[in-house]
């Protein structure tokens, strides 16, 4: 009977571990949730209990996930294949003018007196804008910004103004090394003086990121 229970146990701590162990899934463009899932705190989705993973920029993959261009590399001139796989930290969607851009890279940062994140989309491509968001006590600030400043001096940059932000975390509280899952939906309103046009983005996704 002893043995038997033994067994029992090793099976069921082996199928508890697999179970819990989260697969590594290719997914070459993230698929939007219905909108009203950004809004809710049930943090179900799959994005949370499956790593998504794709390849840098340079990398091209066909319906088959095999990597089948390199690129080279300017400095020293030798072709290179990066088979690196780059996990999302981040599933989020950027709408602009009917156009949707992704932002896959999140990185959360604690200090003494706030949370701050991060968000952009390399090496998955070379988007010029980013997120940041700071968390200090309950209060939540977002910021648009512009990560890739053109070489034109005469150029003049946007500016953005956030109008509605829905920022949720799976915990109040958070030390380092914790993974913080969270959603977002933000309207933001830009300005291109450059061109004199205002335009609204919307920004709405999925975080899942370790803090540092």
């Amino acid at each position: 009977m002893g043995r038997t229970l033994i067994i029992i146990f090793t099976l069921t701590s082996f199928l508890s571990c697999k179970q819990g162990k989260q697969r590594d899934k290719f997914v070459f463009k993230p698929i939007a949730e219905p909108l009203s899932k950004y809004s809710d705190q049930t943090f179900d989705e799959v994005f949370f209990t499956e790593n998504f993973y794709s390849y840098s920029e340079w990398a091209k993959v066909d319906s088959l996930e095999k990597l089948t261009g390199s690129f080279v590399d300017a400095t020293t001139g030798k072709t290179i294949l990066d088979t690196t796989k780059y996990f999302y930290l981040a599933e989020a969607f950027v709408v602009e003018q009917d156009d949707t851009t992704f932002i896959r890279t999140c990185k959360a940062i604690l200090t003494d007196t706030s949370l701050n994140l991060v968000l952009n989309d390399a090496p998955f491509s070379q988007r010029s804008t980013g997120l940041e968001i700071t968390k200090s006590g309950n209060i939540f600030k977002s910021n648009y910004v512009v990560t890739a400043i053109p070489t034109d001096s005469s150029y003049k940059l946007p500016t953005f103004t956030t109008l509605t932000q829905n920022i949720l975390f799976d915990k109040q509280e958070y030390k380092k090394g914790d993974v913080l899952k969270g959603k977002l939906s933000l309207t933001i309103k830009a300005f291109y003086p450059t061109s004199n046009i205002v335009d609204t983005i919307k920004v709405f996704g999925l975080l899942k990121t370790n803090v540092d």
